[in-house]
């Protein structure tokens, strides 16, 4: 892909003649990512109905459109990389044509595997999650070649650490959250370019900070937003832009999360050629926040001025912390929506809070939005250290406290 281009930005819909026509009021826009769903992929007379619908609906002349694949198949299946079933065939060939037939380059498909909990767990394996690559090369080579022979650009994307599908349930997966999977995937697979999420990139980092080992890594190095932005930046088409909060909290308002999205926006406005404003609204037929983030978006590609991309703070490491071998059984996977209902908002006290597993289990906690942590502990040393160690977002919602859990007065102020 070369650079020297101006970037598009666009706005999010499925390929429906009213939603399409709620997003493009109080125009002028410059292009749509048309989103299909499940029931849109059933049939090859399904599919040239929507085709024929969409592009209705669409303005001629100079108007970009990009195309996203379901998140599953009509029969109930998610769409997986590692599955390639007659339905799975059947729905790439359809929404390869769909892509096609609406005039986009590109069609995007998440670079995921669906596991429930017990089945993440069940498939762990000393060096993480198990993964049958073989399937997945299968899978990817096919979404290539049909994606191909229409004269469609292939993309995956990355994916965040829980998967909370529209189908309902929550999933993980083990392939799809680090910016190295896809890098793996396209060096296998060269005809392959990326889709670019910004809230699941930031969310996958959080939780790696929390609990690294569940995916088989050592911590959140190399993590941060900026590094995806350049290591998948070269070959990313389309970038799918909106803020994001601890470790659940995707698809948020451009100014509503834990991002500082501007120099990121900036920086992908001289690597991607589309960039689309991906807000999660509560209602679909309605795109107040959608189309703030898109005027944000293309304020910052207006502007003059070069915003350097954030760079990590240099911060005291924190002693890598081993949930397996405290207790003595592989990586459980945590009830996270039981967590985010019984921590997000509250206040929480950990004593021992300056220990190996008190911080850990501070930073796990830290992931579902409390008012506040207080980590107490009675060695200063401690507390300091681990102080060091954090993150200034993280000590917004953090405080240490020296005291001696024996000293009664204390603990009851």
């Amino acid at each position: 892909m070369s650079t020297g281009f101006e970037p598009v930005t666009l706005l999010k819909a499925a390929p429906e003649p009213e939603q399409i026509a709620e997003r493009l009021g109080g125009g002028p826009w410059r292009g749509i990512e048309l989103c299909l769903a499940p029931r849109d992929v059933e049939s090859d007379e399904r599919i040239a109905a929507v085709i024929q619908a969409a592009r209705g609906a669409l303005p001629e002349g100079d108007f970009a459109v990009t195309a996203e694949a379901p998140v599953a198949w009509p029969g109930g299946a998610h769409v997986r990389v590692d599955r390639l079933d007659d339905e799975a065939r059947a729905g790439i060939t359809r929404s390869a044509e769909f892509a096609a037939g609406v005039g986009s380059p590109v069609l995007t498909i998440h670079l995921f595997t669906p596991k429930s909990p017990d089945e993440f767990r069940r498939d762990w394996r000393a060096d993480g999650p198990g993964v049958d690559h073989d399937e997945v090369e299968r899978f990817l080579r096919f979404y290539a070649g049909a994606c191909r022979e229409r004269g469609v650009t292939p993309l995956i994307e990355n994916v965040p650490p829980i998967l909370r599908m529209r189908t309902g349930g929550v999933f993980l997966s083990p392939i799809g959250g680090h910016w190295r999977d896809l890098l793996d995937w396209r060096g296998r697979i060269p005809e392959l370019g990326f889709t670019f999420d910004t809230s699941h990139a930031a969310l996958f980092r959080s939780f790696a900070a929390a609990y690294p080992s569940l995916f088989g890594l050592t911590g959140d190095e190399n993590l941060d937003l900026g590094r995806y932005v350049e290591e998948l930046g070269p070959a990313t088409e389309v970038a799918h832009v909106s803020n994001a909060h601890g470790v659940l909290g995707e698809g948020l308002p451009y100014a509503a999360g834990d991002l500082d999205l501007d120099p990121i926006v900036r920086r992908l406005a001289a690597l991607v050629p589309y960039i689309v404003a991906e807000i999660s609204e509560p209602d679909p037929m309605h795109s107040y926040a959608m189309k703030a983030g898109y005027h944000a978006i293309e304020r910052l590609i207006a502007a003059p001025d070069e915003l350097p991309l954030p760079q990590p703070r240099r911060r005291l490491r924190p002693e890598r912390f081993d949930w397996q071998r405290v207790l003595r059984q592989p990586d459980p996977v945590p009830s996270m929506l039981e967590l985010q209902e019984l921590i997000g908002g509250r206040r929480v006290l950990i004593t021992g809070g300056g220990g190996s597993i008190g911080g850990s289990l501070a930073t796990l906690l830290l992931g579902f939005r409390p008012e506040l942590v207080t980590l107490l502990d009675s060695h200063e040393a401690s507390l300091t250290g681990d102080r060091r160690s954090r993150e200034s977002l993280e000590l917004v919602h953090l405080e240490h406290v020296l005291c001696d859990i024996r000293d009664h007065a204390r603990i009851t102020a």
